[in-house]
């Protein structure tokens, strides 16, 4: 018997597979669009239309990740400890609509780091399941894809450099972040920024230890991280005043 598409969006496959062909697809679409994105806003776009499009396209990323709720309720398999909006990718695409639109550099500075050492790394070793068109790797794709490319865009568009002072005040928010979450873990049950436990499938948590060392091992490493991001930064810095 042929599946219908919406038995293709709503039905759970469990056939995705890391490293797969779906994966390398996906991830050089996605990469071609940002480059294609970027090119465009720099050399087509007015400060309007740069201002607007990343605005919608972190507005699209956030309603795929409110339409699970909805869906799962639908579904008959909603579950506020694992399907609220509480892991940090989840978070970001609410945040980053703010930021973009009303041009928060200070802002954009403290969730940047977040995005590229959380966000950017999930697109490589991911935590989904589920294949396409099932909705779930639609919206995994979507918030991942498009809030990476968004950050990015803050810098080459918008023209953002990030300074060491960002990387401070992004490791401070971090932990009122977390410790905001955690409270939620505790009235949920549940592991959102997986501070209780570590994700099911293989993920860089791995080469930290088990719980709850990796928790402690995550703040030297977040600092060589946001260290190594800001590295361009300071590079192309040097060169600017070399070239004066």
């Amino acid at each position: 018997m042929k599946t219908s598409i919406f038995e293709s969006i709503f039905n759970y496959n469990n056939s995705f597979s890391n490293y797969g062909l779906e994966h390398f697809i996906i991830f050089l679409a996605l990469t071609l669009f940002g480059f294609y994105l970027i090119y465009i806003a720099k050399t087509k776009w007015n400060e309007k239309q740069q201002k607007l499009f990343i605005t919608l396209l972190c507005a699209f990323a956030a309603f795929t990740q409110l339409a699970k709720i909805p869906i799962k309720i639908y579904l008959g398999d909603f579950d506020a400890a694992a399907d609220l909006p509480f892991h940090l990718c989840n978070i970001m695409p609410f945040a980053l609509i703010y930021a973009m639109w009303k041009k928060d550099r200070k802002f954009f500075g403290i969730i940047f780091f977040w995005i590229m050492t959380g966000t950017f790394q999930s697109l490589i070793t991911t935590t989904l399941s589920e294949s396409l068109p099932n909705y779930e790797s639609i919206r995994y794709w979507a918030v991942h894809g498009l809030i990476s490319i968004a950050a990015l865009y803050g810098v080459a568009v918008y023209g953002y450099r990030l300074t060491y002072k960002d990387a401070i005040n992004s490791i401070i928010a971090i932990h009122f972040l977390a410790g905001a979450v955690f409270l939620v873990n505790m009235a949920l049950n549940a592991n959102y920024m997986f501070l209780n436990a570590k994700p099911e499938v293989t993920t860089m948590f791995d080469l930290l230890g088990p719980y709850p060392w990796y928790l402690l091992g995550m703040e030297p490493l977040a600092v060589i991280l946001f260290g190594l991001i800001l590295v361009p930064f300071y590079v192309l810095k040097c060169k600017s005043v070399t070239r004066k």
